[in-house]
C-alpha cells in the first residue's frame, strides 16, 4: 500500500506540481487549498506525509503546524514546510512550531522526493522503536510461561491498588490459588509437559480477567 502525502497549499499550480512528482514516486496524494481544510483533512485521512506551504488562507502554515502537533491524532506525522520565505526567522519558526524539514521554493523534485523518503524512514524507525520497547516492557513486566504479571509487577500494581483503595474509601480483594497435585504432573510426564499445564493455566487466568 502506498504512502498518502497531504499537499497543502494555495497556489493550484504548485499543488498540481508537487502532486505528479509525488505520484510519478509511487505516492497516494491529497490536496487542500487552504490551513483549515488542511488541518481538517489531516485528521480525517491520517497521511504519512504533510507537505505544507506558509502563506495560506485562513490560517497559515505556522498555525497548522502547531493546530497539527497539538492534536493526538496527528502530533507524529511528519511535516515539510515548502515555502518561497527563505528568511532564516522563519525557517526557525517553522521548525519551533513543528515542522521537520524546511525547502524554499522553487523546489527541486528528486530533492523533495529525498527528503520525503528520508521522514518516512525515520518514523519508520520510530514505530519499530516503538514497538521494541513495547515489547521489552512486556518481557520485563510478564511471567515467561503464564503471560502473567511477575512478582515485581504485581507488587507495583498492588501497591497501587491499595493506594487507590485508601483514596477512595474502598477495599482490595486478593485471590491467591495452587494447582492441586501439580508435582505428579511433572513427575509421571516432565518438566517440559508441566511448563505446558502452566502455560494454559495462565491463557485461562489472562482470558477471564481484566
Amino acid at each position: 500500500m502506498a504512502e498518502l502525502v497531504l499537499i497543502a497549499d494555495d497556489d493550484s499550480d504548485v499543488a498540481r506540481a508537487v502532486e505528479l512528482n509525488l505520484n510519478l514516486a509511487g505516492y497516494d496524494t491529497a490536496i487542500a487549498s487552504d490551513g483549515e481544510e488542511a488541518v481538517a483533512k489531516a485528521i480525517e485521512i491520517q497521511p504519512d506525509l504533510i507537505i505544507l506551504d506558509i502563506v495560506m488562507p485562513k490560517l497559515d502554515g505556522f498555525q497548522v503546524c502547531k493546530a497539527l502537533r497539538d492534536d493526538p491524532r496527528t502530533t507524529n506525522v511528519a511535516i515539510i514546510l515548502l515555502t518561497a520565505r527563505s528568511i532564516a526567522s522563519d525557517k526557525v519558526l517553522g521548525l519551533s512550531v513543528g515542522a521537520d524539514d524546511y525547502i524554499v521554493k522553487p523546489f527541486v523534485p528528486l530533492e523533495l522526493l529525498a527528503r520525503i523518503r528520508t521522514h518516512l524512514r525515520i518514523r519508520d524507525l520510530q514505530e519499530q522503536l516503538l514497538f521494541a520497547n513495547e515489547k521489552l516492557k512486556e518481557l520485563a513486566d510478564t511471567d515467561d510461561l503464564t503471560g502473567l504479571y511477575n512478582m515485581r509487577s504485581l507488587y507495583q500494581k498492588l501497591d497501587f491498588e491499595m493506594q487507590r483503595a485508601r483514596r477512595f474509601g474502598r477495599q482490595v480483594c486478593v485471590i491467591m490459588f495452587d494447582l492441586d497435585h501439580f508435582k505428579s504432573v511433572n513427575d509421571g510426564h516432565d518438566h517440559l509437559f508441566g511448563s505446558y499445564v502452566i502455560t494454559e493455566v495462565g491463557k485461562i487466568v489472562r482470558a477471564n480477567t481484566r
